[in-house]
């Protein structure tokens, strides 16, 4: 794990990203996976419906934490995955939470191979490290640029 981290940091340090920048967004990524950690195991907030019944999202997947937290790192509580990026702690919650809805949700496609949701576009809407929030809060930008993607005339601007 130390090999995966020294060449993370050597990758950053060549876009410019300072001591001050990883630090920071350690940080952040720690607070959300403390945060994530909490609702998951005191507040109940993750539960699907799996199998036809209502069960938590901890009992589902088998795990007492979402995140494991330690002095080297923020791993998910699934497989150990490191989290490397703040906007990750999101993903891997939503990931783990639309993979055991039932029934699915229609919008998307699942690739258990990329752990992704795709849209019917071929878009990902989803996977364990991304979540594009124009798929799930509306992409309505009155845009030129955006309403051609979206096959409609005329600015709403």
């Amino acid at each position: 794990m130390r090999g995966l981290l020294s060449r993370l940091d050597r990758l950053e340090t060549r876009r410019g990203v300072t001591d001050e920048d990883r630090e920071r967004e350690r940080r952040m990524i720690r607070e959300a996976a403390e945060h994530a950690n909490y609702c998951f195991t005191h507040e109940g907030h993750y539960s699907v419906k799996f199998g036809y019944k209502l069960c938590t999202l901890q009992e589902a997947l088998g795990i007492q934490e979402l995140f494991l937290i330690t002095d080297t790192g923020v791993f998910a509580g699934v497989d150990g995955k490191p989290v490397t990026a703040y906007t990750q702690t999101l993903a891997e919650e939503w990931y783990w939470d639309h993979l055991l809805c039932w029934p699915p949700d229609p919008r998307f496609i699942h690739d258990e191979d990329e752990q992704a949701f795709y849209t019917h576009d071929g878009d990902v809407a989803l996977s364990r490290d991304f979540v594009d929030l124009r798929v799930f809060l509306g992409d309505r930008c009155g845009c030129d640029e955006c309403l051609t993607r979206r096959g409609e005339e005329g600015s709403q601007l």
